[in-house]
């Protein structure tokens, strides 16, 4: 109980159809939700993106939820195995967070549970992207730079079905004398 409650993953106990038995307060700081809200809830309704205009209490769209909330853990229905996805989650003031969730499935007094761990990831996400542009785009231009183009162009041989193909460089004359008096910007 103590290591649950003091976890700094989300930690969301479920019946074997998504509806919350357990919620930590990890998640209430993540998605909004107080704990007694959450729980009986169908967590598919409350934090899953696709989810929002469905309602429990029809029972198509019930079981809709339960194949949303099935489907998008990858759950494999075997004792003590752990699946694991990442997924684009939402909380309760509508924001859209990137979440890796780990799901497992335990036997407890002969009924099945489904134990969520679920860290936020949306920091590390942007700043991948971040990177990924500082590290392959100008950042005067926001064009491709040479990193960039090298890598396509040894993804596009190594991947070529051609037997030959040409690549053509072209040039500008004199532009290295207007970067190296001028500068950079007005270049």
């Amino acid at each position: 109980s103590q290591i649950i409650t003091t976890s700094q993953n989300a930690v969301i106990v479920t019946n074997r159809n998504g509806y919350v038995l357990g919620w930590n307060p990890e998640a209430t700081k993540i998605f909004g939700y107080a704990e007694q809200a959450a729980l009986g809830q169908c967590i598919a309704k409350l934090i899953f993106n696709h989810s929002e205009h469905l309602s429990p209490s029809d029972p198509i769209q019930e079981k809709r939820l339960i194949e949303t909330f099935t489907n998008d853990l990858k759950l494999n229905k075997k004792l003590g195995e752990y699946s694991h996805a990442e997924l684009n989650l939402r909380t309760l003031s509508g924001k859209n967070i990137m979440a890796e969730v780990t799901s497992s499935i335990l036997q407890v007094d002969n009924e099945l549970e489904i134990s969520l761990s679920i860290k936020d990831v949306s920091y590390q996400r942007r700043t991948e992207v971040e990177i990924k542009q500082l590290a392959y785009f100008d950042p005067l231009t926001n064009l491709e730079n040479r990193t960039f183009f090298k890598k396509q162009i040894e993804e596009y041989i190594a991947n070529s079905t051609f037997e030959y193909f040409t690549l053509m460089f072209l040039d500008l004359d004199g532009f290295k004398q207007v970067n190296d008096s001028l500068g950079h910007s007005v270049g």
